[in-house]
């Protein structure tokens, strides 16, 4: 609700173009280029711009999705699609446990660092094989311009436009990445908001407001002004019963195989 990835399904299910207008690919199949919306804006969530949505904040949110430092748990749907990706999960992973050269246990530690901070592993005979450096930069998300965005794939996946509208492969405000690190997003004041909605109210386990974000690209096609979720505990076992009581707008009724 309150992020614009690059496409989106209409009501029909077909893939349509979202945050870009429109995208090709190469004749290979490996290398798909977007050309953003321009003047689509960030939004805190009080509604005040934040500043342009371009194609560096896609390629500064992959960088972030495949730092294993920054643990997410949806890196799997870039690791094995990018080029680099596997590469970068696993060095950044190394970099996390390397310890100092001379001070491993044999047969515990994988990984060692040397004064320079470069990584060698432990081979069992108990020599070191320098592991190449992977940068941020060397991962498959470029940003030819402000508005132009490729993705350079490790195989051909002409099913690729399907993964775009998970969160994996959503934009990210490069300065607040920069800015919180692991403390991105954690609530809505550590995130900033492109899509429909501005998540103005985010108290965990009582309630979220979020409203309809005028200046999106799409806004004429808005039609519910606010939303409102208030948390209520009982609702999983006594939802139905709620419903009919006007408690809650939603009941989900289960079924038991016999």
């Amino acid at each position: 609700n309150t992020i614009d990835s690059l496409v989106e399904n209409d009501t029909y299910g077909n893939i349509v173009p979202c945050a870009a207008l429109s995208w090709e690919t190469s004749a290979d199949g490996l290398v798909w280029t977007f050309h953003l919306r321009p003047d689509q804006k960030w939004y805190d969530k009080d509604g005040n711009e934040m500043g342009p949505v371009t194609a560096h904040d896609y390629v500064a949110a992959a960088r972030y999705v495949c730092d294993s430092d920054m643990d997410c748990s949806n890196s799997y749907m870039m690791d094995g699609w990018l080029v680099n990706a596997t590469e970068l999960l696993d060095y950044t992973a190394a970099k996390l446990i390397a310890v100092d050269k001379g001070t491993e246990v044999v047969g515990e530690d994988d990984y060692v660092k040397d004064e320079n901070g470069v990584i060698f592993e432990v081979n069992e005979d108990g020599t070191y094989t320098e592991l190449p450096e992977v940068r941020p930069e060397d991962l498959g998300v470029v940003a030819k311009d402000d508005l132009t965005l490729e993705y350079h794939l490790e195989m051909v996946r002409p099913y690729f436009l399907t993964a775009l509208q998970f969160g994996t492969y959503w934009p990210a405000p490069a300065a607040l990445l920069e800015q919180y690190g692991k403390d991105f997003a954690l609530d809505n004041s550590k995130m900033w908001f492109n899509g429909a909605y501005i998540l103005q109210v985010a108290e965990p386990q009582q309630k979220r407001v979020y409203v309809k974000n005028a200046n999106n690209w799409d806004a004429e096609h808005i039609y519910i002004e606010r939303i409102e979720e208030t948390y209520n505990q009982e609702a999983a076992s006594l939802a139905p019963e709620m419903f009919l009581r006007g408690e809650v707008d939603y009941a989900g009724i289960g079924y038991h195989l016999r």
